[in-house]
């Protein structure tokens, strides 16, 4: 658009709709193998909402509020349920700018069971150098005798 000398805006829109749109087009668009619309509709139990929503996972704390994006968020009253401390939460946002905090459900054995799986932690296994490292090997040293002359000068 510099080599073309446009300054103005209505000059760079005028530029993109008879020189630009044009070239780009017959240098990039393909015909699709099907003609036709491929789309599907959403099923009953579909959300769109939901689908294109940002979701994040986060710990409740033991005052059952979780922490995201500089703010604490609070379970409603009826969510809240003995056990959910120390537990996951999801943080809902919509593309319209709702939020929304809530549990994650718990698996049905744990349901049953009244316990909640915790997540398995790994120990760091201990290192042992082998037969031949180094730090095995016999050392040539030497060692001293501390026995040293007698300089005194009380005798």
């Amino acid at each position: 658009m510099r080599l073309a000398e446009i300054a103005t805006l209505e000059a760079a829109n005028r530029f993109l709709e008879i020189t630009f749109w044009p070239f780009w087009n017959q240098r990039f668009v393909v015909v699709p193998a099907r003609s036709g619309d491929a789309h599907r509709r959403l099923a009953r139990s579909q959300r769109l909402e939901e689908i294109l929503s940002v979701r994040v996972v986060r710990t409740l704390g033991s005052d059952h509020t979780v922490s995201w994006n500089g703010q604490r968020w609070g379970l409603r009253r009826e969510q809240v349920c003995a056990g959910l401390r120390g537990e996951r939460a999801e943080i809902e946002k919509r593309l319209d700018g709702t939020q929304a905090a809530f549990p994650r459900p718990l698996s049905a054995a744990a349901a049953v069971s009244g316990r909640t799986s915790k997540p398995k932690t790994y120990s760091k296994t201990k290192y042992l150098p082998p037969p031949n490292h180094p730090w095995r090997k016999s050392w040539k040293r030497t060692f001293l005798n501390c026995n040293k002359p007698d300089i005194s000068t009380l005798r």
